[in-house]
């Protein structure tokens, strides 16, 4: 084949300027690709990947266009839209915030929920929940796989064991399973407050210890006041109702103040029943 003598066999300096404006900017390649990756890592939870894969395939193409290398701003635009439309994909499977989570023992079941707000099906993902101080809240079976139907929410259980009471900060994370396990989507941060039981039979124990110790000290003030007003019985255990004297045949003297003897009778009836 005859080489074509007009053709231009010199190799230029520099690349052309004029070249270089008709191309998409370094920024312009970099927003490409982040969305292409966000996109892969969305096919990879799908269990019907098919039915957004040739719309994001055709926005990916059309993103690399050279329709935008004349209109710039509006390229930008589209690739903000399209990056908007897939984060909103992508946040429909989150983790539930929650605020803070109380535990009321040494040994409790901490929950966390997970929503897909997706028409589809979503798999491939576990949750991993770990603890930021686990010298005092230690985290049972920290990961624990994620299977969720179209539209639905799931509450994973996750056993942990305290060691201190307070507050601990717990960091919940959903990851894509398989060979090259990624972070998916933003992780949220909650506080667990412990209460430990043992600290609370505690507190029982000296509540009820305080009551005998005031209960006592009533009795004994009680005892002393009846005791100075020259009312103590010689025989505590004797019954308020004067039987025992009744059994002795003991009669009570016949000018005796009926209402008297009533009134007396009824206050230390009334004085046993608050001693007892």
């Amino acid at each position: 084949m005859t080489p074509d003598p007009a053709a231009n066999t010199s190799v230029p300096e520099a690349y052309p300027a004029e070249a270089t404006a008709g191309e998409l900017s370094t920024a312009e390649l970099s927003a490409t690709m982040q969305l292409q990756d966000g996109v892969d890592q969305l096919m990879m939870i799908l269990t019907r990947p098919e039915r957004v894969r040739e719309s994001f395939s055709a926005t990916m193409v059309r993103s690399m266009s050279t329709e935008w290398r004349d209109q710039p701003k509006a390229g930008t635009e589209y690739r903000l839209g399209a990056r908007t439309y897939l984060d909103n994909l992508k946040s429909a499977v989150r983790v539930v915030q929650k605020s803070v989570v109380t535990l009321p023992g040494d040994n409790a079941t901490m929950l966390v929920s997970v929503k897909n707000g997706l028409t589809q099906s979503v798999g491939n993902l576990e949750l991993r929940v770990i603890s930021t101080q686990a010298n005092r809240l230690r985290i049972n079976y920290p990961i624990q796989s994620v299977v969720l139907d179209a539209t639905t929410n799931s509450t994973l259980r996750f056993p942990v064991e305290a060691q201190v009471n307070g507050p601990v900060r717990v960091t919940a994370q959903l990851w894509t399973t398989g060979p090259n396990a990624r972070p998916y989507g933003e992780a949220m941060e909650f506080t667990v407050d412990v209460t430990s039981v043992a600290s609370g039979v505690m507190y029982v124990i000296a509540g009820g210890t305080v009551l005998m110790v005031l209960a006592g000290v009533r009795f004994s003030l009680q005892r002393k006041k009846r005791r100075a007003a020259g009312e103590v019985d010689e025989d505590p255990d004797r019954p308020v109702d004067g039987s025992a004297g009744a059994g002795r045949g003991a009669e009570p003297p016949s000018d005796a103040d009926p209402s008297s003897t009533a009134d007396d009778t009824d206050r230390v009836s009334g004085d046993e029943k608050v001693d007892h």
